[in-house]
């Protein structure tokens, strides 16, 4: 399994999946917001060490595609391409257009 260390927020770890672990190796909790996406809180750099709400798919993104919110092309996002927006998986996230994205919805019934 794939393990990374996440960019903002060292001594915390994502696995390829996902799942977030503590330098002390506990698996964090996270929750579903609204929009039916996982996220969890985590200390951020960008945020003076203050602990901040993050989208696992994002940091997913971020730290195996390389891409994501930290990406400088605010046009594109990240897509989930089987549509479970919680298989957040890095081989299921891709790096798509706006419209790309809203197109890939309405084709699937979205």
């Amino acid at each position: 399994m794939k393990i990374r260390e996440i960019t903002n927020s060292p001594g915390y770890y994502i696995t390829e999946y996902g799942e977030v672990y503590n330098k002390d190796n506990k698996k964090l909790k996270f929750f579903i917001n609204d929009t039916g996406y996982k996220r969890l809180r985590l200390p951020s750099i960008k945020h003076d060490g203050r602990w901040v709400n993050q989208t696992v798919h994002l940091i997913v993104a971020a730290e195996f595609l390389k891409v994501g919110k930290y990406c400088n092309d605010t046009s594109k996002v990240i897509d989930h391409k089987d549509t479970n927006k919680l298989n957040n998986h890095y081989s299921n996230l891709e790096l798509v257009t706006s419209k790309e994205n809203t197109n890939r919805a309405h084709d699937k019934g979205l």
